[in-house]
């Protein structure tokens, strides 16, 4: 019966539907006709004007009364074009599809979602609506077990159907939905903003050809939404503005991905995405720019963190790497990168296929064991989200290419022995971008005595020194006289000479979590009059391959929080950490040093004072007390909410939602700093002024703010208002005040050493006390590695500590002092010069390595403390000038 309707009863339909819209009859043959829903898809596909209202109806009550009923109707693609396909599957059930030609419209959807309550795969793929009210947004609170949503715009059609507004409006009806799939669509993320969360939580997120989103935009889509929160998979385009200061802010946000897939004209910042997150499983990329990405840049920076799996280059024609690039890389990255250890797979367009040397890519996978595949470009209508293979609705054919031919894996064959060799002759040294720490693992290396290492004060430079040394493979016990550690104080910064050493600790991702990533400072005069806006990470891309910033973090967060996280990665790391106890007394013998505690004495073979600028372990290095001198200058300082902010009409615009940002106002022997951080949820001010108070010498004093706002007189009204939100109890009176320096860190019998603060403390507006103090940690948890290996004493190793940082810190802690006098001293009876209140761009600091630096120059280092003291036989010893606080050397605890 069903087959032999011919096609004119069809057209008899066909002409009848289109003549009698909503036609009762029409709609009741529709259910007591079989032979018509089974011909409906052939109907509709020969009289696409038939897909109007009343055709979507009997389509519907048609599917409704079939034995496949509409709520257990699984996935729906609807597609501009190519028949729409319902499939019906469940299970373990064979699928049932039933097709219907192009163009639902706004209603028709509504009610078309509202049918197939059941479903939980959604593909719109150029719907022929032109948009949607918010009326009619609420067709997706029927799909509540939704899981995956794909919506393709028309591209060049000024498409207003679905923009990012409309994404986020429908978000809030999918509390299950976990895939979400978005290709040209507008931006229209002026309304981004206003939208209240989403009700879901991804965990994959693909976002292509949206080509008016800014890289601000998207910056606060993937950052300051909760998209980040849950997202495992991630895909999207780099928009060309994106400055990579703020590409590195939305890749922290997101770091906890295991899969991404990036699209990009920089082949330099696709080379290097994998560094920055330490979960990375599959890492796929695709250059659109005019120079291919550099497989071996690619491969060093999957083995930072040692644990991608499966590299895809998507890239076509010239923008892709060739088969012998891939080769090289393989084969010399495998002999340098143990993080590549766990790389099982690459995948390359099946354009290589035609490369001169595709074979040579053939058997060097074969020799070490990978699977090559080889991937169609990218054709598909939705965009490439790299989900696992159960889940990726339209995913590209692959073509397994490595067979078994011999039973196993592939022989050396002589074309592969020729590279190999060809490698080892003409690049004796590792590649320059292979040069990257893998992420390191607790252990002494193999051969080396464990050494005991007791560090006093669990400070930055003490748990720095207590990290870095567990994973030398030292036992470490870490004395803290604070029973615990308060939420107080403001922002602290890690700079990139820190930073690419915090970095290494595994703790990047939680770290990044409580950063605060403003895009600049901006200056005032204390009048309120603007005088320019620095934005580092912008001179940074300027310097190129110079950048200290490409390949180091800046980690601005919190003291509490930086603390916190110090803290428990020490204890990660197996550090005995003993809060709440005091060092009662240092002893120093030949072949061991210790400490008394509540009248029980530990021993080590060393003994570290991390114990701050009141440091007792500084009384045992030089032999006397040498009391703290005022500086002349104090600093009130504190942290709270934005809300307070936010609350004030006239400092409102100081903390914007979602954003980060830094403002300073510099007066006549004074300055005011004001930060938010945490995408504007929390916000820190502090001022510098003339020290006219009795404060005693810490840091925990409580100020007052009407004391603060004394010292602002005259200034601009802004300034007065960000004060008066101070709650009560929140405000830190802080004397700012310094030591004369030491003519050594280390006693005597060399076995006790200074660093951090007790060595060196540091005014604040050098911007480099923490970091100074990461360096001091690690140098010495390196040193007494190196000393052990060579078999040489303990306390030379902490001499040779002492030479390899003594002049540099002596150089840092200048720009303290010229940075304050930088803003406090200038001519305001001229017009200011903005160039020259800025902070500078110091290269000569933020690029130093401290552990490359240590093992480079070690045995140089060794030779320094033998001459000088020759020398000093010979001259006797050399004079250390006392300091003034006016000195130019002055230096202040930070």
């Amino acid at each position: 019966m069903r087959a032999e309707w011919p096609d004119a009863v069809l057209e008899s339909i066909a002409r009848a539907v289109q003549a009698s819209d909503g036609c009762p009859a029409l709609a009741q043959l529709a259910l007591v006709a079989p032979a018509f829903r089974v011909h409906a898809s052939r109907l509709l596909r020969a009289h696409p004007v038939l897909a109007s209202s009343t055709a979507v109806q009997l389509y519907l009550r048609a599917l409704q009364d079939s034995k496949a009923a509409a709520g257990d109707a699984r996935s729906l693609t609807l597609r501009r074009g190519p028949p729409h396909e319902v499939s019906t599957a469940g299970r373990g059930r064979k699928g049932r599809k039933v097709l219907l030609e192009d163009a639902v419209t706004e209603d028709e959807l509504v009610q078309l979602a509202k049918s197939l309550t059941g479903l939980v795969e959604l593909h719109l793929v150029e719907p022929a609506f032109d948009s949607l009210r918010r009326r009619q947004l609420g067709f997706t609170s029927s799909l509540a077990n939704l899981r995956t949503l794909t919506i393709v715009g028309r591209a060049g059609h000024g498409y207003t159907g679905f923009n990012l507004a409309t994404v986020g409006q429908i978000l809030q009806n999918l509390p299950e939905l976990c895939h979400l799939a978005l290709r040209n669509l507008q931006a229209h993320a002026s309304a981004l903003q206003g939208l209240a969360p989403p009700a879901c939580k991804l965990a994959a997120f693909g976002l292509f050809d949206t080509p008016d989103i800014s890289s601000a935009q998207l910056y606060w889509l993937l950052k300051s939404s909760i998209y980040a929160d849950s997202l495992r998979s991630l895909a999207f385009d780099i928009p060309p503005d994106m400055r990579p200061s703020r590409l590195h802010a939305v890749l922290w946000a997101v770091s906890p991905v295991k899969t991404l897939f990036i699209s990009s004209s920089n082949s330099r910042a696709l080379s290097d995405l994998p560094r920055h997150f330490p979960s990375l499983r599959q890492y796929a990329f695709r250059s659109t720019g005019s120079v291919a990405v550099d497989p071996h840049r690619v491969l060093a920076s999957c083995a930072v963190f040692g644990a991608v799996e499966f590299v895809e280059d998507r890239s076509t024609g010239q923008r892709g790497a060739t088969s012998l690039d891939w080769a090289e890389a393989l084969l010399l990255a495998r002999q340098t990168q143990p993080g590549l250890a766990r790389l099982r797979r690459l995948a390359l367009s099946t354009e290589r296929r035609h490369d001169v040397g595709f074979d040579v890519l053939e058997e060097v996978c074969g020799l070490l064991g990978l699977q090559l595949v080889l991937y169609e470009p990218e054709t598909g209508d939705a965009p490439w989200i790299p989900l696992d293979r159960s889940t990726c609705r339209h995913p590209h054919v692959a073509q397994d290419i490595l067979k078994d031919k011999r039973g196993g894996r592939h022989q050396h064959s002589s074309i592969c022995r020729a590279i190999m060799s060809a490698i080892s002759q003409s690049r004796g040294a590792p590649h320059p971008d292979l040069t990257d720490y893998p992420r390191p693992a607790p252990g002494a290396p193999s051969g080396v005595k464990v050494l005991q290492v007791i560090i006093v004060g669990a400070g930055i430079g003490g748990l720095a020194c207590a990290i870095e040394s567990r994973l030398e493979g030292h036992e470490v016990i870490l004395f803290e006289q604070t029973r615990e550690f308060k939420p107080l104080g403001d922002n602290i910064g890690l700079f990139p000479n820190s930073g690419r050493l915090v970095k290494r600790w595994g703790i990047h991702y939680e770290l990044s979590k409580h950063c605060a990533y403003p895009d600049g400072l901006r200056y005032y005069r204390y009048n309120g009059e603007f005088i320019t806006h620095q934005r580092h990470q912008k001179q940074g891309d300027a310097l190129g391959d110079e950048n200290p910033f490409k390949d180091a973090p800046l980690y601005d967060t919190t003291r509490y929080e930086l603390h916190r996280i110090l803290i428990n990665r020490a204890k990660e790391l197996g550090a005995d950490l003993k809060m709440g106890k005091r060092v009662d007394k240092y002893i120093e013998e030949v072949d061991y040093a210790a400490v008394e505690v509540d009248g029980q004495l530990y021993k080590a073979d060393v003994v570290l004072g991390a114990d701050g600028v009141k440091s007792r372990a500084r009384e045992l290095v030089l032999g006397v007390y040498d009391a703290p001198k005022p500086s002349g200058y104090a600093i009130f300082r504190t942290s709270y909410s934005c809300d307070r902010i936010r609350a004030n009409p006239v400092c409102a615009h100081l903390a914007p939602e979602g954003e980060d940002a830094r403002s300073i106002w510099i007066g006549p022997d004074a300055h005011f700093i004001i930060g938010t951080s945490s995408s504007g949820k929390e916000m820190h001010w502090l001022l510098t002024h003339l020290d006219t108070a009795d404060v005693e010498e810490s840091w925990m004093y409580p100020g007052r703010v009407e004391d603060a706002l004394s010292y602002v007189d005259g200034w601009d009204p802004v300034v007065r208002a960000v004060m008066e939100t101070t709650p009560e109890g929140a405000l830190i009176d802080w004397k700012l005040v310094f030591r004369d320096p030491l003519p050594t860190w280390v006693s005597k019998g060399g076995r006790t050493c200074v660093l951090g603060d007790a060595a060196h403390p540091f005014l604040p507006t050098s911007q480099q006390g923490a970091s100074q103090a990461v360096e001091d940690g690690v140098t010495i948890a390196h040193t007494l590695s190196l000393a052990k290996q060579k078999g040489l004493p303990l306390n030379i190793a902490l001499r040779t500590y002492e030479t390899l940082r003594y002049e540099r810190v002596k150089r840092a802690q200048q720009l303290g002092v010229d940075n304050r006098e930088r803003f406090h001293k200038v001519d305001w009876t001229k017009p200011v010069d903005a160039e020259a209140v800025k902070l500078p761009f110091a290269l000569w600091l933020w690029q130093h390595d401290a552990i490359k630096h240590c093992h480079d120059n070690f045995d140089a280092a060794l030779v320094a403390p033998l001459v000088s003291e020759l020398k000093s036989q010979a001259t006797g010893p050399e004079k250390v000038d006392t300091l003034s606080p006016t000195s130019t050397v002055a230096v202040a605890a930070a």
